[in-house]
């Protein structure tokens, strides 16, 4: 059987083809018309433009040249009636007369009377004053030369004056009685006649021009050199023609719309002219702008043809496309992935695919063709289980909404485990076409996307995201109900140790345990989560709204939540006990920020661990301000180092017989607004910001620096000095390189340099440190341990490092002869140091007493107020020259009446009293010290002995180090 065909009536491509013609040459006609149109108007304007122009120009050019024509023949006039004769010996009376004349006409700059060779026999400037002029001289014997009204004024042409500019000669010949030619000139300023020549122009791409018939310009506008110079324009005719003309530019030889006019004197035409770019410029862009679009408009209809006729070949294929496709379209719809069925308009089943029998198993022994489909949803309805119900239910419940004419698109859950997502579309004959996709895997990734984005991974909590979003909700929400909130802020303590020392994998094990247990001691309202590492945040919400009720119910749930986490954990094999440090702010009172209250919680949670026998802490507004005065110390500090705001001081080290042993350098800040700041008020801020590395660096270099210095003085030369060092100093890959640098520098030799460490700096890694000090042994430098004893003390670093002196710390010293157990650990450190071949030095040393102990004890160097405070160098250099003997004091002899005198002495000549001990000065006398592991030589309680007046002076000296 032959297939029908879809036949297209050839009159249609003709039809088609006829009226895309038709447009365009009317198109065409009509673009035409309208740039005629246009050119003729554009021409027009400009011809009036330019013909007003030389209308208004051509007379006032007249009066401009006729007033200066009617000056110069008063001055004959004059010189006839005042008898005054024109010649060289009467000067002075041809110079009044100029004088009088020249300011009646703003226009001219000078008027000269010249003779033919040149000579100017009188001038006068526009001020009255005489001006020497240059005339060229063979202009003036040309007018000389011609006859009648041709000598009556001539113009000449531009010519530079004495001052460089450009100005115009007119010149009128005097009668004198003795027939020597005389002229009378008046020199303008080129300037002056341009302004009055373009005056009120309005025409774009003007040309003016003032020009003898000859062709020989006096005047252009515009004045460029480069553009006129290269064009010569031929003479004009004598009869000029009337009226604008098409010609060439007397300038460059454009083609121009111009118009000539004669002048009045000298022969002169006035030429005005418009180049015909400019007059069609935007003739011209228009024209273009029309063609153009008129051509684009022409394709697209000639296109459009083209396309009509492509379309109906198109048509014609279709529908025989359609015709063909019929028989395939039922096996087409079996083989696609999305279920399908088809209804009619009476909602009756017509077809559907194997996939939507794989979706709706049920329905396969219901579904045949013709049935209604509200009846095959009912039927299966009644046969489902209590499972299959709610399925049914739903198809039921979208099917009455698509009858309602509701296209809602809707997801359903099936029996299966399946999620679909069920749509719906009317057919072109009112039937109906119901799709169902199958979107499992798609939601099941949306859910774990989101699960990842607002939870963590690791114990299931909200993470960071979740709980700013929470947190913010809660706070509007708290002050619109009118409850109170609270936010806690969780940090395990030393879970770094564990992860260290247990491993990761029991690390995790315990975040996940601690999770754990903060869900259980919250209500289901409230939030925990995990902010990372380990801090974790509660928020509780819906508290009382009185806050001290909130804030009492609050630190009961922050008291349970600590017990909790003190619980016994057991991770694995391993069992843990761990603590945990809380902070907690209220909110709901007033508006606050989210971030600002997250860190209200951590300031009061650092707060609570700063406080070690303190799990809760609550935020008050003291804590920030302490941030906020760190921050400005630390912002101080790095400006400190910009304008060296830092000086050093110095305390001097005594041997037993008196001598100096060496000097210790301890840093000072001089604040413009604070005064002398002591290392105590500054140091800790710069080792938590990293500042100490560079403030070490400068110590370091002006300790060497001036130790140099000393080596002029007698009583200085030779003595050491010690510099302390922190540990992130210490710490730098280039620290070594750095002391090389300083003593490069400042030329000291290295055996006068002694870095003073303390034991927690040597012994955290001890291959770095011994690699460190035995580079800088070699070069001559020398180490000493600093404040030993309170540190966790070892034989094992002992006599390992290249050390060459211990320094006793000052809480051991303060109460010798009090103290038995401080007698006992001072003993033997000073046995066990001169047993190892070290030298011992005592700080701190403030009392004779304690001089007599150290010297019972084998102790030979002493340091301390004692002897001297913390000195300028300048004030040491001074005390060290006036310093008594201290022979007898270190024998006992108790020759110095009142204790600290040299402490006094050194003060008075300071100038101001050291607001400072010696650099170990630097623990509280309440501060408990760490037990001493050498042979549990005892443990130290500051300040469980000793009098008054010894509290006293230990809390004067009290400082921190410098770099430590």
């Amino acid at each position: 059987m032959e297939r029908p065909r879809f036949q297209t009536s050839p009159y249609a491509y003709k039809v088609v083809w006829g009226s895309a013609i038709a447009l365009v040459a009317v198109l065409s006609a009509g673009v035409w018309g309208l740039l005629h149109d246009m050119y003729s108007s554009t021409r027009a304007d400009s011809e009036r433009g330019l013909r007003s122009f030389v209308e208004r120009q051509q007379p006032a050019m007249n009066r401009l040249i006729g007033s200066i024509d009617l000056l110069l023949f008063s001055v004959e006039d004059i010189l006839r009636l005042t008898g005054t004769p024109v010649t060289e010996q009467d000067p002075a009376d041809l110079q009044n007369v100029l004088q009088m004349t020249v300011k009646q006409d703003a226009l001219i700059s000078s008027i000269a009377i010249v003779q033919l060779d040149g000579k100017v026999l009188a001038s006068a400037d526009s001020q009255g004053n005489y001006r020497l002029e240059q005339i060229p001289r063979n202009w003036l014997q040309g007018i000389a030369q011609m006859q009648g009204k041709e000598r009556m004024l001539r113009i000449s042409t531009p010519d530079a004056s004495w001052a460089q500019m450009r100005v115009l000669h007119i010149a009128r010949a005097l009668n004198t009685a003795s027939g020597i030619p005389v002229f009378v000139v008046a020199q303008v300023p080129l300037s002056s006649w341009i302004g009055v020549l373009v005056q009120g122009s309005t025409l774009n791409g003007l040309e003016v021009t003032l020009e003898r018939a000859d062709g020989s310009r006096v005047l252009r506008v515009p004045s460029d050199a480069e553009r006129t110079e290269s064009y010569r324009a031929a003479a004009l005719a004598e009869q000029l023609p009337q009226g604008v003309q098409n010609g060439f530019s007397r300038l460059d030889g454009a083609p121009a719309m111009l118009e000539v006019v004669p002048l009045n004197y000298d022969g002169l035409r006035l030429t005005a002219a418009v180049p015909l770019t400019t007059v069609f410029q935007h003739w011209y862009a228009t024209r273009n702008a029309v063609l153009l679009g008129a051509l684009l408009f022409s394709l697209l209809l000639l296109g459009g043809a083209a396309l009509m006729q492509v379309y109906l070949r198109r048509m014609q294929r279709a529908q025989q496309q359609v015709l063909e496709s019929g028989a395939t379209l039922h096996s087409a719809m079996d083989s696609i992935a999305v279920g399908f069925l088809q209804l009619d308009v009476r909602h009756k089943v017509v077809h559907w695919n194997p996939r939507y029998e794989e979706m709706f198993p049920r329905q396969c022994r219901h579904l045949a063709h013709g049935r209604l489909w509200s009846d095959v949803l009912v039927d299966t309805l009644a046969e489902a289980d209590e499972q299959q119900r709610s399925e049914q239910v739903q198809l039921r419940r979208l099917q009455q909404a698509w009858d309602l004419g509701d296209s809602v698109v809707a997801e359903l859950s099936t029996a299966d485990g399946l999620m679909l997502q069920l749509s719906q579309r009317a057919t072109p004959d009112g039937g109906r076409v119901i799709t169902c996709e199958d979107i499992t895997e798609i939601r099941t990734a949306t859910a774990e996307i989101e699960n990842l984005a607002f939870y963590d991974p690791l114990t299931g909590l909200p993470n960071r995201r979740l709980l700013l979003d929470r947190l913010g909700q809660a706070i509007h929400l708290a002050l619109r109900a009118g409850w109170l909130g609270a936010l806690m802020f969780v940090d395990l303590n030393k879970f770094k140790v564990l992860n260290d020392t247990q491993g990761h994998e029991v690390g995790d094990m315990l975040l996940q345990e601690v999770a754990q247990r903060l869900r259980n001691a919250i209500r289901v309202s409230d939030t925990v989560a995990r902010l990372g590492g380990d801090e974790f945040v509660v928020m509780l919400c819906d508290l009382p709204a009185d806050l001290e009720e909130a804030a009492r119910l609050t630190e009961r749930i922050a008291e349970k939540i600590v017990h909790r986490l003190r619980e016994p954990y057991l991770l694995g094999s391993y069992v843990h006990r761990g603590t945990a440090s809380l902070g907690v702010t209220l909110f709901g009172q007033a508006p606050v920020e989210v971030s600002e209250l997250l860190k209200q919680a951590d300031i009061a949670m650092y707060q609570a661990k700063s406080q070690q026998a303190v799990d809760v802490c609550f935020f008050e507004p003291h804590m920030q301000e302490v941030i906020n005065a760190r921050a400005r110390m630390e912002a101080d500090l790095r400006q400190a180092l910009t304008l060296e705001q830092f000086v050093l001081h110095y305390q001097l080290q005594i041997l037993a017989d008196g001598s100096i042993d060496g000097i210790e350098a301890l840093i000072r800040w001089e604040h413009p607004e604070r005064g002398m700041v002591l290392p105590s008020a500054f140091i800790p801020v710069a080792e938590d910001s990293e500042l100490i590395v560079q403030i070490g660096q400068w110590v370091l270099r002006a300790a060497c620096q001036q130790l140099a210095r000393w080596q002029n003085l007698p009583q200085l030369a030779g003595v050491d000095v010690a510099v302390n060092v922190s540990a992130r100093q210490f710490r730098q890959q280039d620290f070594v390189q750095q002391v090389q640098r300083a003593l490069k520098d400042s030329g000291v030799a290295p055996s006068l340099l002694r870095l003073e460490l303390t034991e927690a700096l040597v012994i955290d890694d001890m291959n770095d440190s011994i690699t460190k000090m035995d580079a800088l042994r070699t070069l001559g430098v020398r180490f000493a341990i600093d404040d030993f004893g309170t540190g966790k003390s070892s034989l094992f670093y002992l006599t390992r490092l290249p050390l060459s002196q211990l320094k006793i710390d000052q809480s051991f010293v303060r109460h010798l002869g009090v103290s038995h157990t401080d007698d006992v650990v001072a003993q033997t450190i000073i046995g066990m140091a001169h047993n190892l071949g070290l030298t011992v030095i005592a700080e701190g040393v403030e009392l004779q007493e304690q001089i007599d102990s150290l010297l019972r004890f084998g102790c030979q160097r002493f340091q301390g107020h004692f002897f001297c405070r913390p000195l300028s160098a300048a004030s040491l250099q001074g005390f060290v020259e006036t310093m008594p003997p201290l022979s007898q004091v270190m024998q006992g002899g108790n020759v110095l009446s009142g204790q600290g005198r040299l402490t006094l002495v050194a003060s008075a000549q300071d100038g101001h009293s050291a607001s400072g001990g010696d650099d170990d000065a630097t623990h509280d006398e309440c501060e408990s010290l760490q037990v001493v592991e050498l042979g549990e030589l005892g443990q130290h309680q500051g300040g469980e002995h000793g009098s008054e007046h010894r509290d006293q002076i230990g809390e004067e000296a009290r400082y921190s180090r410098p770099s430590a």
